[in-house]
């Protein structure tokens, strides 16, 4: 185990070997590269420019797409987020101005949306409200006027909110090469919409983990197992970082033309309905779906030697 280490780049030897060079000058070498390095990827970023590099020998024009996935991108959207302790809204709470809620509750509306739930065993109230703009924290506050007196009743409650640019990274084509293998945010970082960013990186690593356990897996069988866990995981987590983003389109109206303003209450209603529907419908993927079955998938190709 090493501390206090930044990786700069990596090199495939001959010999299979991969030797890691990091900031400090020190180098280390390994079998197989886990990069779990987050958003701002270094092993992404030196996996993606070596496959533009073998795309340019090619003569394809796959590089400029490559390349262009290096580095992470603004989504368009900052996240204002902090924490309540119960006994500071415990007034509000008598008062039946606030009411806890059990899980988490969701605010919508055009170009915001507003989320909070209990934490640390419902000791304090974890609040995030987000706004599709760049913007003082003043101009944030303003921008949920108009809306109902209970989001106003909570964000006045926050002193020190944090705030949050969110960045993803673009659709990848592969999430492996050569011995070195993409996990979490460092492959699919993705928008907050659905609160899976940090549950799909735990399931790469399970994926990954579970795969190289094998007994079936050796040193000579690395680009097979690789090649199952890209083909398995980049399909669903990109599966689920679209989906987030399709959450949060339905949350802040985004690609919603219809008009809230001058509509009849009963077709205001309707059109909510609709929408609401729509957001469960997209949440089905996790009430009906566990990583057991394209891991069990996974496992039986790996043991009857197939690739996928």
């Amino acid at each position: 185990m090493h501390y206090s280490k930044r990786l700069a780049s990596y090199t495939k030897l001959r010999s299979g070997k991969i030797i890691l060079v990091f900031q400090d000058g020190s180098t280390s070498t390994c079998d197989i590269l886990v990069g779990a390095d987050g958003v701002r990827s270094v092993v992404r970023r030196n996996l993606l420019e070596k496959e533009a590099v073998k795309a340019i020998e090619k003569g394809n024009t796959e590089a400029s797409r490559l390349l262009a996935a290096c580095a992470p991108v603004w989504h368009g959207t900052e996240i204002y987020r902090g924490l309540i302790p119960i006994e500071k809204i415990q007034a509000d709470i008598n008062a039946g101005l606030l009411k806890v809620p059990a899980n988490s509750i969701q605010f919508v509306g055009k170009n915001a949306n507003a989320m909070l739930y209990p934490i640390a065993n419902g000791t304090m109230v974890n609040i995030a409200a987000s706004y599709v703009t760049s913007v003082e924290l003043t101009e944030w506050l303003s921008a949920f006027d108009g809306w109902e007196p209970q989001v106003h009743a909570w964000l006045r409650h926050i002193e020190k909110p944090t705030k949050w640019a969110v960045h993803t990274v673009r659709p990848l084509p592969t999430f492996v090469s050569e011995g070195v293998a993409l996990v979490g945010d460092a492959d699919h970082a993705m928008v907050p919409h659905q609160g899976s960013g940090g549950g799909q990186a735990i399931e790469d690593a399970y994926f990954l983990g579970s795969l190289l356990s094998h007994p079936s897996t050796t040193k000579e069988t690395l680009t097979r197992v690789l090649s199952i866990y890209d083909q398995c995981r980049r399909r669903f987590s990109t599966d689920v970082a679209n989906r987030s983003f399709i959450n949060g389109q339905y949350y802040t109206f985004a690609s919603d033309q219809f008009d809230y303003i001058g509509c009849t209450v009963e077709e205001k209603a309707t059109r909510l309905k609709e929408v609401g529907e729509a957001i469960t419908t997209n949440w089905e993927w996790v009430w009906f779906t566990t990583i057991d079955e394209s891991l069990g998938v996974a496992m039986d190709e790996l043991a009857a030697g197939n690739g996928m």
